[in-house]
C-alpha cells in the first residue's frame, strides 16, 4: 500500500539513541525512564508524570488510584478506542456513554448532565476523549465536574503536543491536567511521538501520583533507610497493596526522549497537510472537513478525518474503501461506537443520535510526516473520481 492511513516515523537519531541504551546501558528501571519522564513534564508544563506500558495502562492505572471498583461508574464518550472504558470495566465499573456531537465526534454537554441527573450510580468521573486533532472544552467539563464533584479525567492519546487556549486566553498543552485531575497519553506506533508501546499519566497531585507510580511496579517500594533495622538491607522491599507491572523499559524511553525533540516540528508538519487537504475537499459536494484551528496553534492531528455523506454519493463506505484502497490509498473508521461492541450491549440504556450520525459519515484519510503537497492531490483526485463516478 503506497499511502497507509498511518505511519510511524523513526530517524537515524532515534536509531542511534536506542542502539547506545541497548549496547552500554540499562535495560529496564534504569535513569532513562526517568529522564523521560522530566522532559514530558518540561514539555507539558506538568508537575508530575509517571510512564508506563501503553496508553491503555496509563488510563487502567488512574482508574485504580481514583478508587473505581464495581460500586462506582464513569461517564465517557463511545466514539473512541476500546481501552477507554475497557480499562475502567477492568476495574469492576460500570460504564455510561454521553452521546456526541455529530459533526466532530466531541461528548455532548447536554448527554453528560442527562447522565448525571438521572443515574442512581456513583459516578466517579467524567473521561473526555480528544479525538483526533479535535478537542473538548475543558473549562466547561471542569466546571460540571466540580459541581457534582466528581473528577475529570482526559484521554488525550491522540492529542500530545496540542494546544488548549482558555476563555480568558492563557494557553495549556492538552494533558497537562491544567484543567483536569489526571491525564492518559499513548505512544503507539503511530502517535504522535512513539515508543513502540508505551504511555504515562500526568497529574499535578502527588499524592495521586505516588500512588500511580506504585501500581504500575507490582505495588512494590523499597526504601533507602531500610538498611539494619528489623533485619530490613538494601535487598528489602514491601508490597502493601497489590499492583501490576506496568514499567516501560529504558529503550523505549529513550526512543521518547528522541521523537520528543520533534514533536513541534512534525505537528506544523502535519497542520500544513491538513491545510492542503481542506483547501482541495472544501468545494467536493458531501464532504465536510475538520475545522483548523487558528494559525498560532498547530494541531495534533493524529488523524484527519472527513464527514462523507455516503447515501447522497449513492456508494457505500466499504465501496469508497476499497476503491481508494485499489489506488493503494489506506482509509479507516475511528471509531465503531462503544455501545455496538457485544461486551457494552447491556449498557444500551438510550438512544445515540449523534454518535450514530457521526459514525455513519466518518472516515479517516492518510495522515503521516512524509507526504507531500503531490500526494495530498492525488489522494483527493481519487476520492473526488470515486465520489463523482
Amino acid at each position: 500500500m503506497k499511502y497507509p492511513y498511518a505511519k510511524h516515523n523513526i530517524s537515524k537519531g532515534d536509531i542511534d539513541s536506542v542502539v547506545e541504551v541497548l549496547k552500554y546501558k540499562s535495560l529496564t528501571q534504569g535513569n532513562k525512564v526517568e529522564e523521560f519522564e522530566s522532559e514530558l513534564a518540561k514539555y507539558l508544563k506538568a508537575k508530575y508524570v509517571v510512564a508506563c506500558s501503553s496508553g491503555t495502562a496509563a488510563l487502567h492505572l488512574i482508574y485504580l488510584a481514583m478508587g473505581l471498583n464495581s460500586n462506582t461508574a464513569i461517564i465517557t464518550s463511545p466514539i473512541t478506542f476500546l481501552a477507554t472504558a475497557h480499562a475502567a470495566r477492568l476495574t469492576g465499573a460500570k460504564v455510561h456513554f454521553a452521546d456526541v456531537d455529530k459533526e466532530t465526534g466531541l461528548i455532548f454537554e447536554d448527554s453528560v448532565l442527562e447522565i448525571l441527573k438521572n443515574t442512581k450510580d456513583k459516578i466517579k468521573a467524567i473521561v473526555l476523549v480528544h479525538l483526533g486533532s479535535k478537542t473538548c472544552d475543558l473549562e466547561k467539563y471542569k466546571s460540571i465536574a466540580d459541581e457534582h464533584n466528581i473528577h475529570l479525567i482526559e484521554d488525550a492519546c491522540h492529542a500530545f503536543g496540542e494546544k488548549y487556549i482558555s476563555s480568558v486566553n492563557k494557553v495549556s498543552m492538552i494533558g497537562s491536567a491544567k484543567h483536569s485531575y489526571a491525564s492518559a497519553l499513548s505512544f503507539h506506533a503511530i502517535k504522535n511521538i512513539t515508543t513502540g508501546e508505551g504511555g504515562a499519566v500526568i497529574t499535578n497531585n502527588k499524592k495521586f501520583a505516588d500512588k500511580i507510580r506504585l501500581l504500575a511496579s507490582h505495588g512494590s517500594i523499597r526504601d533507602n533507610d531500610w538498611n539494619d533495622e528489623d533485619e530490613r538491607g538494601p535487598w528489602y522491599y514491601e508490597s502493601n497493596l497489590i499492583g501490576y507491572n506496568y514499567r516501560i523499559t529504558d529503550f523505549q524511553a529513550t526512543l521518547g526522549i528522541s521523537q520528543l525533540k520533534r514533536l513541534d516540528e512534525q505537528n506544523k508538519y502535519k497542520n500544513s497537510l491538513a491545510k492542503l487537504y481542506n483547501k482541495y475537499l472544501k468545494d467536493i459536494k458531501y464532504i465536510k472537513v475538520p475545522d483548523i484551528k487558528e494559525d498560532k496553534i498547530n494541531q495534533a492531528w493524529h488523524l484527519y478525518s472527513i464527514l462523507l455523506n455516503f447515501k447522497k454519493i449513492g456508494k457505500s463506505r466499504n465501496q469508497v474503501m476499497q476503491r481508494l484502497l485499489d489506488k493503494g490509498i489506506g482509509t479507516q473508521v475511528h471509531y465503531i461506537p462503544l455501545y455496538k461492541q457485544p461486551v457494552y450491549k447491556n449498557n444500551l440504556d438510550k438512544k445515540y443520535l449523534g454518535a450514530e450520525d457521526y459514525y455513519k459519515s466518518t472516515l479517516s484519510l492518510p495522515m503521516y510526516v512524509g507526504l507531500k503537497r503531490k500526494d495530498i492531490k492525488f489522494i483527493v483526485t481519487i476520492l473526488k473520481e470515486i465520489i463523482t463516478n
